[in-house]
């Protein structure tokens, strides 16, 4: 039970991260394998944001033992510490190299949400900032007032940075504690009054970003859409997908991906909070981006497979061939994936008369592409592709989701006591790739009613994701039985 003339190539594990590309994957997930992977760690892995740090030690920071951090043997690079420690040495004063404390501040920031909170941490980080000694015995005072002084300068400036590069983080709730802080703690004391204004300039940043869309500018205009022979097309209720040009559909769907893509925030990314259902409420753009690859998908197969005469079928697959290259031409990654996933599912990709009579050039086209996606050593194909590319550019995501589990699952959270920084940061350089990608959009046009009927496509729960497979299978095989002659087909 459960191989792979139960499942094919459509395990929802495979298809959430490696669909296959035109090779039958020969799968053993049975149904129940299947929900045990997808649920596994409900409940001993899933991170309760109410709960997440209390069981800490609320020792205070300049109380923590020094054997609670450990550094790498040049000294440069933090391995592990306790939770005191990584804040102390965020806010540390003194020497560290530039370069390599920009880095931790950054890896810190983008990934602290997998340890703790941002209520703990700003509780930590104002518990740095009244540290009540920091001289040592027989000091002065004024060598002591100026430690100090230091030392809540580079608070505050851990806070605004906190501020500019994790909006997300700041609740209203949150933000209200923070100009507390600002009014209490820095505007009533002169020797802070340019830190006040840096940290009050960063809040009023991040306030006004969230009340206005900033509009992109752009060095040259968008191409013209490329409209029906009979624009009035668009507005007929019986516009098809099939009477807009390829070109213009690709363009469409790299604006819808890029608009989610766009938006994922680093905190989705952490724990893979996208698949575990205590932690999902975390990941909603993951989740979109994942339903929409699904949904292309899904809109590929049913394309194909639900045109009953086998030119019709032809003539559909060299359409949807033809997107994907322009989906290649743009750079959308993960579009071209999902559409040749869909072109390999196994309904579709079993319909042998249909696929030997596409067209030389597009047989070519669909074989180039396959060649460049498959997920052959960890898809070097497709990674060397991606990072010679010039943005924009969507990527597929299902392979940063890949990297990112291969990451948790084969690193500890924690040495000992210790968190584990060093796994922070290879998490560090899965989201800083993400969001490279995430900076320069596409000077597109949105063609409204086009993009309405693009964003109809399907995506199912696991039982009807089967379900709609199932059916399409039976429908391939009325289209084409097995062992058919292309002479009795229509």
């Amino acid at each position: 039970a459960g191989v792979s003339e139960k499942w094919g190539t459509r395990c929802p594990l495979h298809r959430l991260l490696q669909p296959s590309l035109g090779e039958v994957v020969e799968c053993i997930h049975t149904k129940e394998e299947v929900f045990k992977e997808l649920s596994v760690g409900w409940e001993d892995e899933a991170v309760d944001e109410s709960n997440k740090g209390k069981e800490r030690d609320d020792l205070p920071i300049w109380e923590e033992s020094e054997s609670n951090i450990v550094m790498d043997d040049e000294g440069k690079r933090i391995k592990s510490g306790s939770f005191n420690k990584l804040v102390e040495r965020l806010t540390f004063i003194a020497s560290w190299d530039g370069s390599a404390y920009m880095r931790y501040l950054k890896t810190f920031l983008l990934t602290y949400r997998s340890f703790s909170t941002p209520a703990e941490l700003f509780h930590k980080l104002k518990e740095r900032f009244d540290q009540p000694s920091f001289g040592k015995a027989g000091q002065d005072e004024e060598e002591e007032r100026e430690k100090k002084n230091q030392l809540q300068v580079r608070v505050c400036s851990v806070l605004s940075k906190w501020v500019d590069n994790n909006p997300e983080d700041f609740s209203e709730e949150m933000m209200n504690t923070v100009l507390q802080f600002v009014k209490a703690k820095l505007e009533t004391n002169q020797a802070h009054d340019t830190s006040a204004k840096k940290l009050r300039a960063a809040i009023e940043r991040m306030k006004k970003v969230a009340k206005e869309k900033v509009a992109k500018t752009y060095a040259s205009p968008p191409p013209m859409p490329i409209l029906p022979r009979d624009p009035s097309l668009l507005f007929s209720s019986h516009l098809s997908i099939f009477d807009i040009n390829e070109e213009e559909i690709a363009r469409q769907l790299t604006l819808i991906d890029f608009k989610i893509f766009s938006s994922i925030k680093p905190v989705e990314l952490l724990n893979q909070a996208w698949n575990k259902p205590k932690l999902k409420h975390r990941a909603p753009n993951v989740l979109a981006m994942i339903s929409r690859f699904n949904g292309v998908s899904n809109w590929v197969a049913r394309a194909v497979v639900e045109k009953e005469k086998l030119k019709d079928r032809v003539q559909v697959l060299t359409k949807l061939v033809t997107i994907a290259e322009h989906l290649r031409g743009l750079n959308n990654f993960n579009a071209a994936m999902a559409v040749v996933a869909g072109l390999s599912n196994a309904a579709v990709h079993r319909l042998r008369h249909t696929f030997d009579d596409l067209p030389r050039k597009s047989a070519d086209a669909l074989k180039a592409l396959k060649e460049l996606l498959k997920s052959d050593g960890a898809y070097k194909g497709y990674r060397d592709a991606l990072h010679t590319s010039n943005p924009p550019i969507v990527p597929y995501l299902g392979v940063y989701l890949t990297d990112l589990t291969f990451i948790e699952d084969g690193n500890p959270d924690n040495v000992g006591d210790l968190i584990n920084f060093t796994k922070r940061e290879y998490v560090f350089n899965v989201i800083l790739e993400v969001q490279q990608y995430q900076q320069l959009g596409y000077n597109l046009l949105d063609i409204v009613q086009v993009r309405d009927l693009l964003l109809t496509f399907p995506s199912f729960e696991l039982d009807t994701q089967k379900q709609f497979e199932d059916e399409m299978y039976a429908m391939s095989l009325k289209r084409e039985p097995r062992g058919a002659e292309k002479s009795t087909l229509e």
